[in-house]
């Protein structure tokens, strides 16, 4: 273990039970990273959050930090896989692992002396991100690509959110008095996050405090996006080059999160 992961400090307060880095002021948001672990490009979007005004909190759920070789990736990955904390296949269930998320969201609004706290969440941590939202003192959830559970290896449960039934309803309370919001935004080829998962968001929570934002991926879209494409803020924006028009979309989808964050946190 590091104190120091690309400019982010280990906080050794934070009493989670894997490592937690942060860096910057204003209001928390914590970032969770995807599949592959804290990556170089979720570093580098953890840092553009941060220079947009915020806190952020990383914690490390799986593998090194930083993950920046093949192996390194792999350990993270399998890390996910094996963890008994997290559903990769179990339908109507939140997994174990957003009870200390939650923990942790309390602990970085009350070290900022804020009403509450926002939450990225990337591939299989993006439904993790609803799931804190059903709770104080989340305001504000980022649900990118949410890809838990996960349909490729269990067709059946596309449009399962990876909440179990109080978290649903709690979640829907919430939304409706507007004491949270929730962002989502995934490429629509993508199949790991599918759309039967998006149409269930629709149909459960409405348009009320829900913003979505699906990114064309498909056949000759005007922004030239891959079918495979699948990370909308960390992988995809380092994949395409400056000027391009696949860029100016990623960065318009960035910028979407900023407000949301900063419309819902200050």
């Amino acid at each position: 273990m590091t104190d120091e992961v690309s400019g982010f400090l280990l906080d050794r307060d934070a009493g989670a039970p894997w490592p937690v880095y942060t860096d910057g002021s204003g209001p928390p948001v914590l970032v969770l990273h995807e599949l592959m672990g804290l990556t170089p490009p979720a570093l580098a979007f953890a840092r553009r959050v941060v220079d947009s005004g915020f806190t952020v909190y990383l914690p490390v759920l799986s593998g090194p930090a930083p993950a920046t070789s093949r192996g390194d990736m792999l350990k993270a990955a399998l890390g996910v896989c094996v963890s008994r904390e997290i559903h990769l296949l179990k339908s109507g269930a939140t997994s174990p692992i957003v009870t200390p998320l939650r923990a942790l969201a309390r602990y970085a609004t009350d070290k900022a002396g804020t009403r509450g706290a926002g939450v990225v969440g990337m591939c299989f941590s993006g439904g993790f991100a609803l799931a804190l939202a059903a709770d104080e003192p989340v305001l504000a959830g980022v649900a990118a690509q949410p890809s838990l559970p996960y349909a490729p290896l269990k067709p059946w449960c596309a449009g399962d959110l990876g909440l179990d039934r109080k978290d649903v309803e709690d979640l829907e309370a919430r939304l409706a008095t507007g004491d949270t919001g929730i962002y989502v935004a995934r490429f629509t080829e993508d199949r790991t996050s599918p759309r039967r998962r998006l149409q269930a968001i629709k149909q459960k929570f409405g348009t009320e405090n829900v913003t979505i934002d699906e990114l064309p991926s498909y056949p000759d879209n005007e922004f030239g996006f891959a079918a495979s494409d699948h990370s909308v803020l960390a992988v995809a924006p380092a994949n395409y080059p400056a000027g391009s028009a696949a860029a100016a979309r990623l960065e318009q989808a960035f910028g979407d999160v900023i407000t949301f964050l900063t419309e819902r946190l200050t």
